[in-house]
């Protein structure tokens, strides 16, 4: 490492942070800084030695400046430190001017980078060296680059607690194994202080069992050889790192040892171990299979022993033969799969249900559900999941869906022959007075009134049954069956002239407005025919006076039949229902005698089948519009 003269003062060096400073007077030796060099290059935060006499800073091991963006031939031109740090950085300087050897003194600052902003730094001082007097010669600096660590409030009492290498240790060794530099907190917390151990060899400071342990690895370091060692000694797991210090010529100089408490660390893999062992237990003796898979290779990585009784194959030749499994899931439910897998890799996260072709030559039903696992940057790179067999569950599900549906068909029917009983008994009740009543008289007047009665309950009658057999028809059909192109405008222009009769008879104005160039409908040609019907005879049946208006239009890729009539109209009360079986509106007998209440069930469940659907506005006493609207393909 080379060095280079700095000129300017404390603050303004300090903060610069060359690579490397010049010793500017005798106060370190070659050997010393060659010592340095060694020592501090290993440590990852910047590192200096601040000369209180020259006020120079006469070593770093790396520059400060690079991490404000600065240039490594950067020389400030004005004040780095934020005026508001100031007054605290120098009470700290001036307090460690008084403190003693083993104390240490800590500052928060902020210095002003390339950009123009401001970054937050954290420096911990100690003593590093004094002169016969008893002066602070020299002072060891760490400043660590704290921006990111900083809550994003920028909350200014964030305190940072155990800083500078709290679980460190620093010692330097000569070839008589005598330590020349011993400074670090993890000393302190081992019942040593500077003055103990500096000036003193090995067998002098630690008892005769830990010298045995550490003296061949000092040798070795002193041979060149880099020997780590860990132990515990006094209920501290100790780290320790013996490395040889050269200088620039590449001789041997000295020996250092960086000690570090891992204590934390030997805790936290002793609980992993523990933990990966009941895991371990845990995932051997559940049923459900528990699986883990890497994002970044987009493999999994383990299968619980549980795979073999779920997918029939042993979970090591799975993960040696992936195909297995593909060629295992149900056809139908592949793409499933496959999609819950993508999600897997970019989430982290499905939760699905899907087939396999068993090996015993049956079919089962699994569930899989997948949680993420983040690393500490908070980036997913683990997913874990979990999978059942959910065969039985699956069966009874269906059994027990299968005897609701049963239950709701029964309902359905009970209330449905409830219904169509009380339907059919209401004419027959009038055919049967009506021929009572004909038998009674020999009147040919009141004979022709009750023949006429009979003939008008026998037509609602077949009215009503052939509703009926239209109803659980179309109840028996799942899709649009039977569908083919259909013009619209021609097959209400022939409905036209079917229903110009009982038009002209009630004295009734027909307007028919079509559009133009309206596609073909895909429907099944007789329901659309039924469908058209019943709502233009509603329009007719409750439409004393005036006109009824049928339109079509094709807009917005939707073809719309209107019939709009200036009839009875509909209360609000009840437009909720009309579309439900056998649903009538006769509180104010305006709409009775006429329909069962069938031909908008009827409609409404045609129009669901083509994929279609109806609306209906009305207002009595002004008329209804209802709208018969289909989605056309662009």
């Amino acid at each position: 490492m080379s060095f280079s003269r700095t000129k300017s003062s404390i603050a303004q060096t300090a903060f610069q942070s060359k690579a490397a400073a010049q010793v500017v007077d005798s106060t370190l030796d070659e050997s010393a800084v060659s010592l340095l060099e060694q020592t501090f290059r290993l440590l990852p935060d910047v590192v200096s030695i601040y000369d209180v006499d020259s006020k120079q800073v006469v070593y770093s091991n790396r520059p400060l400046a690079a991490l404000l963006g600065y240039g490594d031939n950067f020389r400030p031109k004005e004040w780095l430190l934020h005026p508001n740090d100031e007054s605290n950085v120098e009470a700290q300087f001036q307090r460690l001017l008084e403190a003693d050897d083993d104390e240490s003194v800590s500052v928060r600052f902020r210095l002003k980078q390339a950009d123009g902003t401001w970054k937050w730094f954290s420096e911990r001082q100690v003593i590093f060296k004094r002169h016969d007097d008893g002066r602070v010669a020299q002072i060891l600096k760490t400043t660590r680059d704290i921006q990111q660590e900083l809550p994003p409030s920028g909350d200014l009492l964030y305190r940072i607690t155990e800083y500078n290498l709290p679980n460190f240790a620093m010692l330097i060794f000569d070839h008589q194994l005598r330590y020349s530099v011993a400074t670090g907190i993890l000393l302190r917390r081992m019942g040593f202080s500077k003055g103990e151990v500096e000036g003193r060899t090995l067998r002098e400071v630690v008892s005769p069992e830990i010298a045995d342990w550490l003296e061949p690895a000092y040798q070795a370091a002193l041979m060149g050889a880099e020997i780590h060692l860990e132990r515990l000694i006094d209920g501290v797991f100790v780290s320790v790192h013996c490395l040889p210090v050269r200088s620039e010529s590449g001789e041997i100089t000295a020996g250092m040892v960086l000690a570090e408490d891992i204590t934390d660390e030997k805790q936290a893999m002793a609980a992993l171990i523990e933990s990966e062992q009941r895991f371990a237990q845990f995932s051997e003796n559940m049923q459900s299979l528990f699986w883990m898979l890497d994002t970044a290779n987009k493999t999994p990585l383990y299968f619980s022993p549980a795979f073999e009784s779920i997918w029939g194959v042993k979970p090591e030749q799975a993960l040696e033969n992936l195909r297995i499994i593909g060629t295992r899931v149900y056809p139908d439910d592949l793409p499933l799969v496959n999609q819950a897998y993508e999600e897997s890799l970019t989430i982290g996260k499905h939760e699905i249900k899907f087939r396999i072709n068993h090996p015993d030559g049956t079919v089962h039903w699994l569930s899989s559900r997948a949680f993420p696992i983040y690393d500490d940057q908070g980036v997913l790179y683990r997913v874990a999941g979990i999978m059942d067999d959910i065969t039985q569950n699956m069966q009874m599900e269906k059994v027990t869906f299968d005897l609701a549906l049963e239950q709701e068909r029964m309902r359905l029917l009970s209330r449905f022959i409830g219904t169509t009983s009380h339907e059919l008994r209401t004419p027959l009740t009038i055919i049967n007075t009506s021929l009572y009543l004909l038998r009674k008289t020999n009147d040919p007047t009141k004979q022709d009134e009750r023949l006429g009665i009979i003939e008008h309950q026998v037509a609602q009658l077949t009215r009503l049954i052939g509703q009926m057999h239209m109803l659980l028809r179309i109840e028996s059909i799942s899709d649009n069956a039977n569908a083919s192109p259909v013009a619209l405008n021609k097959m209400l222009g022939r409905l036209e002239n079917d229903y110009q009769p009982n038009i002209t008879k009630k004295e009734l104005k027909l307007e028919l407005v079509f559009g133009d160039e309206l596609p073909n409908l895909n429907i099944n040609p007789d329901l659309l025919l039924v469908a058209l019907q019943n709502v233009l005879e509603n329009a007719i049946n409750y439409t004393n006076a005036g006109t009824i208006r049928l339109t079509t239009s094709y807009q917005d890729n939707e073809i719309m039949c209107t019939v709009e009539d200036n009839g009875v109209g509909i209360d609000a009360e009840d437009l909720p229902h009309i579309f439900e079986r056998f649903y009538k509106v006769d509180k104010n007998k305006r709409r009775t005698g006429v329909a069962a209440g069938l031909g908008l069930a009827i409609t409404q469940r045609i129009m669901e089948l083509g994929g279609g659907r109806i609306e209906v506005e009305s207002q009595v006493g002004k008329g209804s519009t209802f709208r018969l609207i289909w989605p056309v393909a662009a």
